[in-house]
């Protein structure tokens, strides 16, 4: 029997905290030397879909989704990161070589 060329990772989390001082951190599968660990703070949930596919023996390819959706807030973040709305949302691709 051969083995899946395909890795699939995912997540549904739901959070609820009294602040973000109050946040909860967790430790989210990423692309390739990349890491993630966003904060779980306010009310809502947060989901993440990771995708390894390895195309040909040398190259392979990560895809990842993420999104926080807060129940309770308006704007997401502050400053230049600023989000008009309740959903923060993150897409990653990354191409491997391998000579």
């Amino acid at each position: 029997m051969s083995k899946l060329p395909l890795t699939v990772s995912l997540r549904f989390a739901l959070f609820d905290t009294e602040s973000y001082n109050a946040g909860i951190y967790a430790y989210e599968n990423d692309v390739l030397y990349a890491y993630s660990i966003p904060a779980y703070y306010y009310r809502g949930t947060r989901t993440y879909l990771m995708l390894n596919y390895i195309i040909y023996k040398g190259f392979e390819i990560w895809l990842r989704y993420s999104q926080t959706y807060f129940d309770n807030k308006d704007v997401v973040s502050s400053g230049l990161s600023e989000i008009q709305g309740n959903t923060k949302s993150e897409i990653k691709a990354q191409l491997s070589i391998k000579f």
